[in-house]
């Protein structure tokens, strides 16, 4: 894996809070598994191991091309969440465990992660190859992991968040975060006796 995807990854999950942890099987046609990670800042990274069937990872009808590599159709496999899509920070990294073997085309829409892939020699000849692929990018968040009841209407009740330090935004004072019992100090603000106040009130109101 690149440093520029493990970057990505530790910039977007740093001071943010862990929201799930899960593991996933994958439906359909290629056996294998999920484990993924979300953030409460709408970020995500799931790490999967599948075994491809050779019946999946068919030869390419175009193969090999002129630089006598030889690829397979595309491959898809699903994800366990639906991503943001182009618009949101996507990214994959798929790498099999046969050094003879690589990836192309790797790309992600909504919650399908597609490859092709790529071998020096025949696919014909390839048992079925392990795939260990990374996913990361922006998650589409349920209802309750946006803290609303998804109405957009306004009406109040709705199933908000219960624990405070999941928000996003926090609310500030003097650029303090309010968690836990705040000082004066901590605010940056000066505490005032009973006498200092009155004082204060007489000479707003002009002395009377």
């Amino acid at each position: 894996m690149s440093s520029k995807i493990l970057d990505n990854i530790f910039n977007h999950i740093a001071n943010n809070t862990l929201l799930s942890h899960e593991h996933k099987e994958v439906a359909g046609q290629i056996p294998g598994t999920w484990i993924c990670c979300k953030w409460n800042n709408g970020f995500f990274v799931c790490w999967g191991n599948f075994s491809v069937p050779t019946s999946v990872a068919v030869e390419d009808p175009d193969s090999p091309n002129t630089a006598g590599i030889h690829y397979s159709s595309s491959v898809s496999i699903t994800l366990p969440l639906t991503t943001v899509g182009s618009s949101g920070i996507v990214g994959a990294s798929v790498v099999f465990n046969n050094m003879l073997q690589w990836a192309s085309n790797i790309s992600i829409s909504t919650n399908t992660l597609s490859f092709r892939i790529m071998r020096g020699s025949s696919l014909s000849t390839t048992t079925s190859p392990t795939v260990r692929a990374i996913v990361y990018g922006e998650y589409v968040a349920s209802q309750d992991e946006h803290g609303g009841s998804g109405d957009g209407g306004g009406s109040g009740g709705g199933g908000g968040v219960s624990d405070y330090t999941q928000l996003t935004s926090k609310p500030r004072i003097e650029n303090v975060e309010l968690i836990g019992n705040k000082s004066f100090e901590d605010l940056n603000l000066f505490s005032l006796t009973e006498q200092e106040i009155l004082s204060l009130i007489a000479e707003a109101s002009g002395g009377n």
